[in-house]
């Protein structure tokens, strides 16, 4: 009997074959508990920084179909999606093709342009659901679309196998018996490509369900127990600890793959020791000279892992213009990064395509960091279709989308608008701020903004549970509880800045309002029969002082008349 993860995204899901009188029998195995993280959620990223291990390769196992450009008006006639170019293509036994009619479970229907026609596919392999000897293959795999291509990749690195431990291939053509072989098929009549471009070495996390599995792993210990050349290793990773048993220290020959396996739920990882780059070990010195080694050789790894966005509820359709133009019910977010600890939404921007431009482009900013579509997005997003958004900082930062089964259309202006509306509300970013406005002064524009920092103790903590049952682990709690101080205190830092800035504010908006009320006073404390007295008597005065000077202007012209 053979005994391999199937690839379904669980706790623990695997597959089991067994034969009996000839005949093989594939059973599926799910339970366990499911922490959030499944196999092949957690990816290390880095150089192997000694070399006891070998290199670190973890690449998944891929195969990319790429259609020709067929105009929207030829995508029924034979000459196209008929026998030239074949276009059915075939995955563990399971056949899918174009049809006009598509009313079988393993078609997809035809669409008005090539890009619809390629993401109905994609959907109808993403949703298929067989047999369980088909199940153990095509639960491996995933579609998306990328132009005028389908990719099919491995959900876990390595290479896909099928339950007898056979690679596994896709035959692209109209035949049964495909004659071109390779990793890519390009306008070919027929084809097939195996899916073992997948590698592994170094460290290996496809197994590791512990969502503290993230960043920097360090920590290991080994123990000598007396035999030469074996000991024992352990590292503790959050709540769960590892542990590789009998480990030869200094493998010959071939490289040698050890397992640290968790007895109490966090999984396992494996890592390839290099052959003849070991240690010898006779002491428990020679030992903890073995573990620094393997901590320097994890020290430069970054691990990944891939988590569902728990707090986007996509719920609702979008309406542009009084129309459907897509929905979010049944849609997902995933975040593939480092850190999960303080997670937020900057902003989302999507836009139309522009000018003489067939697509869009859709933008979601992380923590100051911006995840985009690829470049050949086109206008809308398929039904049932996977969509990435890659990190321009970071390639293996990745944000992905899982459509629902109704196409999201972007190709107007107010589309886009509507759509970057509904996925705001749906992750809760509003108006694109995670900030409070408050106005401060007498104008709207007279407003301070306010925002504080994530102080919950799973940012605090970094989600460790901490405890100081050991040397070990009483440093570690130390280390972090001094991050926690320092989070702490800088949020305090913020929080009285703030209210420094309010306490400002609201001394200036008093002092605005005791100018007004002694402005107001003035006015409401004023005689006015006084001042009205008081005006009419300067009035009457001004009117007679005008009057003299008149009469005094006249004497030297009346002298004058005397004199002549």
């Amino acid at each position: 009997n053979t005994i391999g993860a199937n690839g379904v995204n669980d706790a623990f899901n695997a597959a089991f074959e067994t034969v009996a009188n000839g005949t093989s029998f594939t059973y599926n195995l799910f339970g366990g508990d499911d922490l959030g993280i499944g196999a092949g959620d957690t990816l290390g990223v880095g150089v192997i920084g000694d070399n006891l291990l070998t290199d670190q390769t973890q690449l998944k196992s891929e195969v990319s179909i790429i259609f020709p450009d067929i105009a929207d008006g030829d995508l029924l006639t034979t000459a196209n999606f008929g026998q030239n170019p074949p276009v059915q293509f075939s995955v563990g036994g399971v056949t899918f093709f174009f049809t006009e009619l598509g009313n079988a479970p393993t078609e997809a229907q035809v669409g008005d342009t090539l890009e619809d026609t390629l993401d109905s596919m994609v959907a109808t392999f993403n949703d298929y659901a067989g047999s369980q000897e088909n199940n153990y293959i095509l639960n491996q795999l995933e579609a998306v679309r990328e132009g005028n291509a389908i990719t099919f990749r491995s959900r876990d690195v390595g290479t896909v196998v099928d339950s007898a431990g056979a690679i596994a291939t896709i035959s692209y053509g109209n035949g049964a018996n495909p004659t071109v072989t390779g990793s890519s098929i390009t306008n070919a009549t027929a084809g097939v490509a195996n899916l073992n471009t997948g590698q592994t070495g170094g460290v290996t996390t496809a197994g590791v369900t512990n969502s503290a599995f993230v960043g920097q792993i360090t920590g290991f210990t080994a123990t000598y127990g007396g035999t030469a050349n074996t000991i024992d290793i352990n590292v503790t990773v959050g709540e769960f600890s590892y542990v590789a048993q009998n480990v030869t220290t200094n493998p010959t020959g071939a490289n040698q793959t050890v397992r640290f396996s968790s007895q109490d739920g966090g999984g396992y990882f494996d890592i390839q020791m290099a052959s003849n780059n070991g240690e010898t070990v006779s002491t428990q010195a020679q030992a903890d000279v073995f573990a620094q080694r393997l901590n320097a050789a994890f020290e430069s790894l970054s691990f990944y892992q891939n988590r569902e966005i728990s707090s986007f509820t996509g719920s609702a359709p979008i309406i542009t213009e009084g129309q459907v133009t897509g929905t979010l019910i049944g849609t997902s977010f995933e975040l593939q990064t480092t850190d999960f600890s303080d997670v937020n939404i900057d902003y989302i921007r999507v836009n139309a395509p522009q000018g003489s431009s067939e697509n869009g482009s859709i933008t979601i900013s992380i923590d100051g960091e911006e995840y985009t579509t690829v470049n050949n997005i086109g206008d809308q997003l398929g039904a049932n279709a996977v969509i990435e958004f890659t990190n321009e900082l970071d390639a293996s930062k990745v944000l992905t989308f899982n459509t629902g089964d109704i196409a999201i259309e972007f190709d107007t202006d107010a589309k886009a608008a509507a759509l970057q509306e509904a996925l705001e509300s749906a992750f809760g970013v509003g108006d694109g701020s995670a900030q409070l406005n408050f106005q401060v002064g007498t104008t709207t524009s007279d407003t301070l903004q306010v925002g504080l920092n994530n102080v919950s103790t799973l940012k605090l903590y970094g989600g460790l549970q901490l405890d100081v049952l050991t040397a070990e682990n009483a440093a570690i709690a130390s280390d972090q509880l001094d991050i926690a101080i320092d989070i702490v205190t800088s949020v305090r830092a913020e929080v009285g800045a703030l209210q420094s800035r309010f306490d400002f504010a609201s001394a200036n908006v008093e002092s605005s309002i005791q100018n007004q009320d002694a402005a107001r006073g003035v006015l409401l404390d004023t005689d006015i029969a006084a001042e009205s007295t008081q005006f009419a008597t300067a009035q009457v005065q001004l009117q007679a002082g005008i009057a003299v000077l008149a009469q005094a202007n006249l004497l030297p012209q009346n002298l004058l008349k005397l004199i002549g």
